[in-house]
């Protein structure tokens, strides 16, 4: 009976043995912010950081990087920030990429796609983001992306964004529009319905929405 008692201590400390062992291997292979419980929580993932950026009418328009081709299509995303005190409206008629081919002649063409699909109004205070997708005619490459919005009362506002490298994004200003980034436009009158009676309330072009 003593060697069996002596059997079930050995066992005994052969099993915490092995307990510890095994804990501190998972120390190991984790780490301890994976092994506890209250691991710190993941750190929030940052917005990213427009390639180039301008301002008209107090909207900021700026282009994200990543803009990508898949076949005969080229998609960029941008986001817009309407800092004005009233809606503004975008349309694909006011978007356009500029091309050039091979031998050095220039074009414009339309958005093929956008996501959320336009037309579509930005309320004040709010963000958008906004992908474009263009039909790319076979050996043309992008230059630029201008994109124009409607404004109550005002047009020709407008924010150009080069794609080449190290170049830096310009504004033009609605005509008439106090504080505009630039000058320039056309008066023109803007049809009321493309927005609400109230800043904030659902036009009927739709609201900007993902």
């Amino acid at each position: 009976m003593p060697v069996f008692r002596n059997r079930r201590m050995h066992f005994g400390a052969w099993s915490v043995t092995a307990v510890l062992l095994g804990a501190l291997s998972l120390l190991a292979f984790t780490g301890p912010d994976q092994a506890g419980l209250a691991a710190n929580p993941a750190t929030p993932v940052e917005e990213e950081t427009p390639v180039s950026e301008a301002t008209a009418d107090d909207v900021t328009i700026g282009l994200l990087p990543g803009a990508s081709f898949e076949d005969d299509a080229f998609t960029a995303k941008i986001r817009i920030e309407n800092k004005g005190a009233m809606p503004v409206s975008f349309e694909e008629g006011l978007i356009e990429l500029e091309i050039r081919s091979p031998d050095g002649t220039s074009a414009t063409i339309p958005v093929h796609e956008s996501s959320p699909t336009l037309p579509c109004s930005l309320p004040s205070g709010k963000q958008l983001v906004l992908s474009l997708t263009f039909e790319l005619p076979a050996g043309e490459e992008p230059v630029s992306l201008t994109v124009g919005f409607v404004e109550v009362e005002r047009s020709g506002a407008k924010v150009i964004l080069p794609f080449a490298a190290g170049s830096g994004a310009s504004a033009i200003g609605g005509a008439g529009m106090p504080g505009a980034s630039a000058t320039g436009g056309a008066n023109a009158s803007t049809p009321q319905t493309m927005f609400p009676a109230e800043p904030g309330a659902s036009p009927e072009a739709g609201g900007c929405q993902s």
